[in-house]
């Protein structure tokens, strides 16, 4: 593993004055629509989704792809 000693470089931010509050941020215009997230949570719900005998037989490779790309859904 490498061992870095930051300790010699000192680096002190305190003149920077990193002041954010002016940036004030407002995430409410932005209104994310999560509509189009449902529909497509519905068709991976495999209990009832009416596409059930289109994708029951794919389902696991669906599962593994899913799995695959985004390994934190193996978490949850």
């Amino acid at each position: 593993m490498l061992d870095l000693d930051l300790a010699p470089l000192d680096l002190d931010l305190a003149p920077l004055n990193l002041d954010l509050a002016p940036l004030d941020f407002d995430l409410a215009p932005l209104d994310f629509d999560l509509a189009p997230l449902d529909f497509v949570a519905s068709l991976l719900d495999f209990g009832s989704s009416p596409l059930d005998s289109l994708i029951e037989p794919y389902k696991d490779t669906i599962a593994t792809l899913t799995c695959n790309t985004h390994p934190q859904i193996l978490h949850q």
